[in-house]
């Protein structure tokens, strides 16, 4: 949809599959465009063209859309759901904001888009050390690498701060994709 109407009574029979298909499409017309796979980053949109409910149904079941075979970029910062949830206006949503990063990098994501950065990579800190003492991956599992392992602990690493609004689905990024690549900052990626 427009931004002008995006938000217009979205209709999803099963928001996570209609998802996940479209941004196979995407993912899939990168690769036709010569864009290699270690350079794409999904998106699923969070809050764009989607209900409370969609969006709620996204972060449960994030999981799912690790099967494309791409690192997700997630950004649920400050986001209208997070308020009809808590009840809290768009100022007043740190804690929810830390609470949903940390939720979708335990459900691997490699890549957070947030506003308060400082406290959202404290509390992924946190969370990685105590992980890593256990001996888990971000998906909360025993660490038993393989090719369909979420990513490791080790993901939490790229915070970034949204510099405008992103409503694009797949990004070609300009450095290798693996959530332990280094640098660690996002270098004008291209919208798709």
């Amino acid at each position: 949809g427009e931004p002008g109407t995006m938000q217009a009574a979205p209709q999803y029979d099963d928001p996570v599959h209609e998802v996940a298909a479209f941004l196979a499409a995407r993912r899939d017309a990168l690769h036709a465009a010569g864009i290699v796979a270690e350079r794409i980053v999904l998106d699923p949109g969070i809050g764009f063209g989607k209900s409370v409910e969609h969006n709620l149904a996204l972060l449960a079941r994030q999981r799912e859309l690790l099967r494309l075979g791409a690192p997700l970029l997630v950004g649920w910062s400050r986001k209208s759901t997070l308020g009809a949830v808590t009840g809290r206006a768009v100022g007043d949503r740190l804690a929810a904001s830390v609470a949903a990063a940390l939720l979708a990098v335990q459900r691997g994501a490699c890549i957070v888009r947030v506003h308060d950065v400082a406290a959202t990579v404290d509390a992924l800190k946190l969370w990685r050390a105590a992980t890593q003492e256990r001996g888990e991956t971000s998906a909360g599992a025993a660490a038993t690498p393989d090719a369909t392992s979420a990513p490791t602990a080790s993901a939490a690493r790229w915070v970034t701060a949204p510099s405008h609004r992103i409503s694009c689905c797949a990004w070609a990024m300009p450095w290798a994709a693996s959530c332990d690549a280094t640098p660690a900052k996002r270098i004008g990626a291209r919208r798709c």
